[in-house]
């Protein structure tokens, strides 16, 4: 039985493989507009954050909110009006739904953040939406009017809630952290080599 000859001609030895050739020709400069191109491929996602972002809430904003129209507001109008994002005006007019139903306990969480608000300080935005009720005089409605009211606002679809900021957010000062936890370990590494 003949060998089969190699297509090269002659072995590669166990050293030059996956190694490729030098290449000795001469510099080629990119254009300044490809080199753009490519350096945009970078850049993270852009996201429009609202201009209240993590701002507290306002009684008036609060109010404007409980006494939305269900059949005639949306979450994105409501939203732009009050400066607002929509998944934080959802969460808003969810905790007022919570409320109005008595579910989930929200009522006792208001009344124990009205109690003792150092303590239960995370009940805040429940406290301020339950205080708000109250002088709208919405918990004195029969029960039946109350259930009427605690409905959300129109969205998109049954399942939405809210336009992604928030993740886009997290997902940057997640990837910002990383790099500071690996920037902290290369200094830690620097010294301690230099120590050495």
């Amino acid at each position: 039985m003949a060998e089969k000859p190699h297509s090269a001609g002659r072995r590669r030895s166990q050293e030059d493989r996956g190694l490729l050739t030098e290449d000795h020709s001469e510099i080629k400069l990119v254009p300044a507009a490809d080199r753009d191109w490519w350096n945009r491929l970078s850049e993270p996602a852009r996201a429009r954050f609202a201009e209240k972002r993590r701002k507290k809430w306002t009684d008036e904003e609060t109010e404007h909110l409980i006494l939305a129209d269900p059949d005639r507001d949306d979450y994105f109008g409501l939203a732009a009006a009050l400066g607002r994002s929509p998944g934080a005006v959802r969460t808003r007019r969810s905790q007022m739904i919570h409320l109005l139903r008595d579910e989930y306990g929200y009522v006792s969480k208001a009344k124990a953040y009205l109690d003792d608000p150092r303590t239960h300080h995370r009940f805040a935005d429940i406290g301020q939406v339950y205080l708000t009720l109250e002088r709208l005089g919405l918990f004195a409605l029969p029960v039946h009017e109350q259930f009427g009211r605690a409905r959300h606002l129109k969205q998109p679809s049954g399942s939405w809630r809210g336009d992604n900021s928030e993740a886009v957010l997290r997902d940057r000062r997640a990837r910002e952290d990383a790099v500071r936890a690996q920037l902290a370990a290369l200094k830690r590494s620097r010294t301690e080599e230099d120590a050495r």
